[in-house]
């Protein structure tokens, strides 16, 4: 595991977030224990956190976007 600093990932809107690959897994993180919570949910235990995961559709740099594998 390692984390980085970051800029914005285009998901500033939402407040602070954390991504984790290869998964994908993107959360919105409001405190320490949902930090705490991710690490020993996802990182170790490997179970996404759902009620912690971000919804783009919310947000307006994500509303148009294709996914990256489109093909376009």
């Amino acid at each position: 595991m390692r984390a980085n600093k970051s800029g914005c990932l285009e998901a500033c809107e939402a407040g602070p977030a954390v991504v984790v690959y290869p998964e994908g897994a993107w959360y919105r993180v409001n405190s320490q224990e949902d930090v705490e919570e991710i690490v020993r949910e996802h990182l170790i235990g490997g179970n996404v956190v759902t009620r912690l995961t971000m919804s783009f559709e919310k947000l307006p740099a994500w509303r148009n976007r294709k996914p990256l594998d489109s093909g376009d």
